[in-house]
């Protein structure tokens, strides 16, 4: 299967393609930073998408996705955590 992971250089994301790749998965890890996916790379079945560039061709052939983007605004980050 191949699975498609936005937000892959996050903290849920980056476990989450971890665990794709244990149970033997190949990953398309999207992410905003080229170079935060670059250890990723190192993994078997993952190919790294920097979302900053072309990537609609990436989603060719995906099986699934998982979604675990956040948000780049502190308030918005600040106002999701508060009751």
């Amino acid at each position: 299967m191949i699975v498609a992971v936005f937000g892959a250089t996050g903290f849920i994301g980056g476990r989450a393609v971890l665990e794709l790749v244990h149970r033997g998965h190949h990953v398309r890890a999207f992410g905003r930073n080229r170079r935060q996916l670059e250890h990723l790379t190192a993994l078997p079945n993952v190919e790294t998408i920097d979302l900053a560039g072309p990537w609609q061709e990436a989603l060719e052939g995906i099986s699934a996705v998982l979604i675990a983007l956040g948000t780049l605004d502190p308030n918005t980050m600040q106002a999701a955590h508060q009751d």
